[in-house]
């Protein structure tokens, strides 16, 4: 099995791995899925006013960015990943945020960070965010199973029936939630401690997005 994560970086002692090679190729529906909940989950919230700004922790395939762009959003890329052809290289660990944007987003991130690292990020976001944080993390639970029904005129209904995986499966990932102590509520406790309320908060696969509204 090919690894998705070719690139590595150490800090402090800690190996941060990363790679280019996945957004050349075209992307699985569950990715687009993701994309569609990311941007869901900034509907409504973010004004789309002259040169409102956005920060973007972690470029990705560039998808998020470019579609924000194309909205009339001013966005700022950071990424760790030269190949990624971020607006800012640095590794957001220990990068010193100087600049104040109306919005910051860190779609599948900040998993790739030790959680203490990630709880240090959290605590400045208030620093350099004035508005809103949009951030995802992926709960540690696997499907079971998974069945669509499709009948004319009528929704689709679909059962999904997930568990707790125990063990953390993605290489790159540091922690998950609801992995060992990295619970949930220990998570959404340090969004309140900070002050970033929850505004919205949507589920998808595996995958918890939330709008954090910066007070």
């Amino acid at each position: 099995m090919t690894k998705r994560y070719l690139n590595s970086q150490c800090r402090n002692g800690v190996v941060y791995k990363y790679s280019a090679e996945w957004t050349r190729r075209l992307e699985s529906l569950q990715h687009w899925e993701f994309y569609w909940f990311q941007q869901k989950l900034m509907e409504g919230l973010s004004r789309n006013e002259k040169d409102e700004s956005i920060l973007e922790i972690g470029v990705g395939s560039g998808f998020a960015a470019n579609y924000c762009r194309s909205k009339g959003f001013h966005v700022s890329t950071l990424d760790i990943d030269p190949e990624k052809k971020p607006d800012i290289v640095a590794n957001a660990v220990d990068f010193d945020f100087q600049e104040k944007y109306d919005h910051l987003m860190a779609f599948e991130i900040m998993e790739h960070m030790p959680y203490q690292e990630f709880e240090k990020i959290v605590r400045k976001i208030p620093l350099f965010i004035k508005r809103y944080a949009f951030i995802s993390l992926p709960r540690n639970e696997i499907s079971l199973f998974n069945f669509n029904l499709k009948i004319p005129r009528l929704p689709v209904l679909n059962w999904d029936w997930r568990i707790l995986s125990g063990k953390i499966r993605t290489e790159a990932h540091h922690w998950e939630l609801d992995h060992g102590n990295t619970t949930t509520e220990r998570v959404e406790s340090l969004f309140d401690d900070v002050g970033l309320k929850i505004e919205k908060q949507l589920a998808h696969r595996y995958i918890r997005f939330y709008a954090l509204q910066v007070d």
